[in-house]
């Protein structure tokens, strides 16, 4: 894909990583359309050879010299780094009985130390040209929780959590540093989901628990362009370039949607080993609750008296 020459990005110099697949691939060829100079990382080699119009870097997100080779590419290429979109990332959907500490490690190396890292180099060249706009990929999982991702879930409250930490912290420099929150999307991994057993059953269950009852597709789901909040430059006239901190869902309603999806019991049963231990016999609560139903009852009574009693503590302190 050629560059454009106009554009709501134009001449901007943008580092793009996991960019030979899914969002990030979208990203990258929304950011050419809008006239960028696209920088774009991956692990894959063989499919980020088929994004054209980009310079590509084949690298690990995990590995510090790698991530630094992103940033330095553009620096060394531009003399600047306008915009760094930090979307590498893995998606197993593991429940935790059924998880490795292998496969915790590994999610948490890619998705949380990845994204540590190429935005601390991110912000080192930006800190140089005097500001920037860095835009983490996180997920309805780094915003709420959800069956089926203790794995991958906490990985993306680290991106969530990132995002405004480093906000906060470099606001006064120029730097702007949002996320977006995708909801379920049309990707390699879902289409693989289809083919194992009970796969189509739980994806059927998880486009019910979207309020709008679909799944987003990649190109819909990229960081909004130069016009929109979280890639704005500060340099930008737009309202938007005042935005940061802010994480930005495009799920279709699902994060605020009051069900979740439910793993149907056949495709669970198929996929982790058999339960053990009293919890299994519990009572539920209600949709989502594995509390005992007289815990669930008296929640609210227990966090009242408590409250009480925190009062009746304060008052007596000595002043």
């Amino acid at each position: 894909m050629a560059q454009e020459t106009s554009g709501r990005l134009a001449d901007r110099v943008c580092v793009i990583t996991g960019a030979a697949s899914g969002i990030g691939r979208a990203t990258a060829e929304r950011f050419l359309r809008e006239g960028a100079h696209v920088i774009a990382a991956d692990v894959d080699a063989e499919r980020l050879a088929t994004l054209g119009g980009v310079i590509p870097v084949v690298g690990d997100v995990s590995r510090e010299e790698d991530a630094r080779r992103m940033i330095d590419t553009a620096v060394e290429r531009f003399g600047r780094l306008d915009v760094l979109v930090a979307n590498a990332g893995v998606i197993p959907l593991l429940s935790v009985t059924e998880a490795e500490p292998s496969d915790f490690d590994r999610v948490m190396a890619v998705d949380g130390r990845g994204m540590f890292l190429t935005c601390k180099y991110a912000i080192e060249a930006m800190l140089v040209s005097g500001g920037g706009a860095i835009v983490c990929t996180s997920s309805i999982s780094g915003v709420a929780g959800q069956a089926r991702q203790a794995v991958y879930g906490p990985a993306k409250f680290v991106a969530s959590g990132l995002t405004k930490h480093l906000a906060v912290e470099w606001a006064e420099h120029g730097i702007r540093v949002n996320a977006v929150a995708p909801g379920t999307i049309e990707t390699e991994r879902v289409a693989a989901a289809r083919i194992e057993p009970g796969g189509p059953e739980y994806l059927t269950e998880v486009v019910r628990a979207h309020p709008m009852r679909r799944f987003g597709t990649p190109r819909r789901s990229p960081p909004p362009s130069s016009s929109s909040p979280p890639t704005t430059p500060p340099s930008s006239p737009a309202p938007s370039s005042r935005s940061t901190a802010a994480t930005w869902p495009t799920d279709t309603g699902r994060a605020l949607a009051a069900r979740r999806a439910r793993v149907p019991r056949r495709w669970s049963e198929a996929r982790r080993p058999a339960r053990h231990g009293p919890a299994h016999g519990r009572a539920r609560a209600g949709r989502g609750s594995s509390l005992p139903v007289g815990a669930a009852a008296g929640e609210g009574r227990g966090r009242e008296a408590r409250a009480q009693q925190d009062a009746r503590a304060a008052a007596a302190a000595p002043r």
